[in-house]
Parts: C-alpha cells; structure tokens; sequence
C-alpha cells in the first residue's frame, strides 16, 4: 500500500460504510467502488419511486421486493466496508512491525553485530518467508560470517521467490564474492599446510 493510501485508510470515517462503494471509494478512488456506489443510489431510488412515486406501476409484492433488495444490498454492503477496514488497519500494523524489525536488523549490520542481524532477519522471515529484501540481507550477513553454504542456499531461494527478479544483479555479484571467499579460504589453508610441511622438513634437517 502507498503512503497516501495508509493515511486514506487511518482517516476513513466510519460513517462510509453505511453507503454502498463508499469506504473503498473515500480511501483510494476506487472506479468499482463508484459503479457500486452508483448501483446502490439506482436502487434505492427506484425502492422509493416504486413505493411513493410510480406506486400503481409495481404490484405490493414487488414493492416489497425492491426494499429487500435494498436492504440487502446495504447489509452486505456494511458489512463488506467494516471487514475492508479492519483488514487494511491489520494490513498496517503489520507492514508497520516488519519495516521496524528490518531497520534492527539493518542497525546491528551497520554495528558489525551480525548475530543480532541474524536474529532480527530470522524472526522477520519467519513471519514473512517472502520477503526477498530481507532474505537477502541475510545472505549478506552469512557470507560475512563465513557461512558460505546457507548463504548461498539464501541466494538460490531468493531466485525461486516472487519478486526475486529484482535482486538479480545483486545476487550474481553476491555469489561471485562467496565464490572469492571461498578461494581465498583455500588458498589460505594451502599455504597453512605447506608451511607446516616446511617446517618440519627444517626441523628433520636439523635433528640430522
């Protein structure tokens, strides 16, 4: 939801619901929300000129009729507007508490401490497997942290994951740096060993 659209929502009077298309078409223009708006006007309408206006062109029976169908209308109506607030207010709450745990999250990155940048990344996936942003984060944090497997294991999830698409070029260059680690990782214990190897052929030496 955009920012223009939450503030629409957290201002919608309740009083809106009570008119066919009228909440949905407060909050964010809704065209839909306007041709139910205007179906429920023509509807009532016609309830009221059947009854008091064109009284001898409709029977008592389809009178009675069009005031059900009003009714109907109406209760569906309030009832569909206070569900579609309630659902939106939840809807923000929501957006709200992930866009506070990521910016933790972002905190302790920036802090250097990755294992609460973990955590944080953790509990935000776990409520929003989806969420490409910070599942990429997280791969970040893993490579940083030497735990070269799962973060590449993040990365090819990412590219299984709607909207994955947008972190392709991230993802490339974050696999191309887990890939340098892991030479470097390598290269390092290579020469660990040989050193070791050196010295102990020195040491031979020295014994003879």
């Amino acid at each position: 939801m955009k920012d223009w659209e939450q503030e629409m929502v957290g201002r919608t009077p309740w009083v809106t619901c009570f008119w066919p298309g009228l909440t949905q078409l407060w909050s964010r223009g809704s065209w839909v929300a306007l041709i139910w708006a205007i179906l429920g006007a023509a509807c009532l309408n016609l309830a009221i000129l059947g009854n008091f206006g064109w009284s001898e062109l409709f029977s008592p029976g389809v009178r009675t009729g069009l005031w059900l169908v009003v009714g109907a209308v109406w209760v569906a109506s309030v009832v569909f507007s206070l569900s579609w607030i309630m659902r939106r207010g939840n809807h923000d709450n929501d957006q709200s508490g992930r866009d506070e745990t990521f910016k933790r999250a972002i905190e302790a990155y920036l802090r250097g401490d990755f294992f609460q940048a973990t955590r944080h990344l953790g509990k935000l996936l776990k409520a929003h497997p989806g969420d490409v942003d910070a599942r990429m984060m997280l791969a970040t944090v893993m490579r940083h942290t030497d735990r070269w497997e799962e973060a590449d294991s993040e990365l090819k999830r990412i590219s299984l994951t709607e909207g994955g698409g947008k972190w392709e070029v991230e993802v490339r260059h974050e696999r191309a740096l887990l890939e340098d680690a892991a030479h470097a990782a390598l290269r390092a214990s290579e020469s660990v060993d040989g050193g070791d190897a050196d010295t102990v052929e020195d040491a031979t030496k020295k014994a003879a």
